[in-house]
């Protein structure tokens, strides 16, 4: 979590939405990381960090305090799991399919979980935050320069500069392909429209994406 405590702005960072970078640019105007990266209001860890040597107090400051504005991004939920299936590596493994050892599928992953990965998304919930803070404001992956170049001027922060967050700024997952659509079968896109139907609800720019 990031904080900047003298406007009273929290930045939530879920996995899987450029959120280092977020981290980078918001570090470069003030804010300061509360806990760890992925780290909530309502479960921060105490941590030594040779980069802030006073981490326990800055925890106290933030427990001592309230009355924040919180912001978080998500991404379309079909190329965030197979973003997930490319970064664990678990492409990389056969499952029997009936009596045939057969390349895993996105939707043989899908319907694996839960996987022992911290952070790793729980079943109905991928976007946790938005669950634990109702009034949360969302910005949205798939338009993110332009929704974290306007959190940053209405905030009164230097807008994005011309070599912040570009293209060649973001993580790429190896070995994970463009064509995000083609990966999903019919089956694969009903279960997980069934699978998070809240959240496809909640985010009504997703509700019809596919």
């Amino acid at each position: 979590m990031y904080v900047h405590f003298e406007k009273k702005l929290s930045f939530l960072m879920h996995p899987r939405t450029a959120s280092r970078a977020i981290a980078t640019v918001l570090e470069a105007r003030g804010f300061i990381s509360v806990g760890r990266h992925h780290d909530g209001p309502n479960n921060i860890e105490y941590r030594k960090s040779f980069k802030q040597p006073d981490h326990d107090l800055i925890v106290d400051k933030w427990n001592k305090s309230s009355g924040f504005h919180y912001s978080c991004v998500v991404r379309n939920p079909f190329d965030t799991l197979l973003t997930w299936f490319y970064k664990t590596g678990e492409y990389k493994k056969v499952v029997l399919h009936g009596n045939k050892r057969e390349k895993i599928t996105i939707f043989d992953f899908v319907k694996s979980w839960p996987i022992d990965v911290t952070y790793f998304p729980v079943k109905g919930q991928l976007w946790k935050f938005i669950w634990d803070i109702p009034d949360i404001e969302i910005l949205y992956y798939e338009n993110l320069r332009e929704d974290l170049n306007s959190y940053l001027i209405k905030n009164n922060f230097l807008g994005l500069t011309e070599d912040e967050f570009g293209v060649d700024k973001l993580h790429v997952t190896l070995n994970k392909p463009e064509d995000w659509y083609s990966q999903w079968s019919p089956e694969a896109i009903e279960y997980v429209h069934n699978l998070y139907c809240d959240e496809f609800k909640k985010l009504n720019s997703y509700s019809n994406i596919l």
